[in-house]
Parts: C-alpha cells; sequence; structure tokens
C-alpha cells in the first residue's frame, strides 16, 4: 500500500500445514522413523519501505512464524521465530547501489528455551538495465 509518493507498506501472512519452509520453519515432525505428521504453521511479516531523496531509501521488516508442535518432538524443537531488520540503501546510478543493514532475531523452543543474535551486513550491487 503506497500511502504517499515516498512511503510504501508492505506485508503478507502463510497459514497453513505442512508449509513451514516458506518462512524457514520445520515442515513435519516425525512420529516414528518412517512416519511422520504435517505441522500447522502461521507466519507473518509487515515493514515499510521510505525513499529518503532520489539516492536514499530505507526499509524496516518484521516477522514472527509459530509452529503447532506435534507430541513427541524434541525440546529443541523450533516453536516461534521473530526477524527485525532496518537498512539504509544508496543508489549513486541508476545501475549501482550499497548498503547497510542491521538484523535481530529471536528462537523459542518447544521447551521455552530461548535465544536471539545481531549482526550487521554490508552490500554493494549492479543493477542490469
Amino acid at each position: 500500500v503506497d500511502l504517499t509518493k515516498k512511503l510504501r507498506l508492505y506485508g503478507g501472512i502463510l497459514w497453513g500445514d505442512g508449509i513451514g519452509s516458506y518462512r524457514d520453519l520445520p515442515d513435519i515432525a516425525l512420529l516414528t522413523p518412517t512416519t511422520g505428521t504435517a505441522l500447522e504453521t502461521i507466519a507473518w511479516y509487515s515493514g515499510a519501505h521510505h525513499q529518503w531523496s532520489e539516492r536514499w531509501s530505507s526499509n524496516v521488516t518484521y516477522s514472527q512464524g509459530n509452529v503447532d508442535n506435534s507430541t513427541g518432538q524434541l525440546a529443541s524443537s523450533i516453536r516461534e521465530l521473530q526477524y527485525l531488520a532496518v537498512n539504509l540503501i544508496w543508489q549513486p546510478t541508476p545501475y549501482t547501489f550499497a548498503g547497510i543493514e542491521g538484523v535481530w532475531g529471536k528462537r523459542t523452543n518447544l521447551d521455552l528455551e530461548n535465544s536471539d543474535a545481531s549482526r550487521v551486513m554490508m552490500s554493494f550491487g549492479f543493477l542490469l538495465p
């Protein structure tokens, strides 16, 4: 959704059985060495893109994914993932860009143990005409 000429909001929702890998979540849980069950997943993301000027832009994105775990899964099985990213992109010409991004993520396991991680990344690229 374009709120203004410089601000765009975006998002999406994913829900279903056995489709967790579309959002980096597990699809199935093994019940025995030869049988499994599809796991129900619900995941969503939302964000905003802002065009500061002709050459500078930013994105902010947050997402969360939840798995309906099955009986018998390991305590370390993924229960929930969260993700937040913020970036700043510079496009000095129509065909080149450079950017920096900060990312934070959190994983919660079936046994409710959790951990998080952060990183900063840089990118450089060329866009083909």
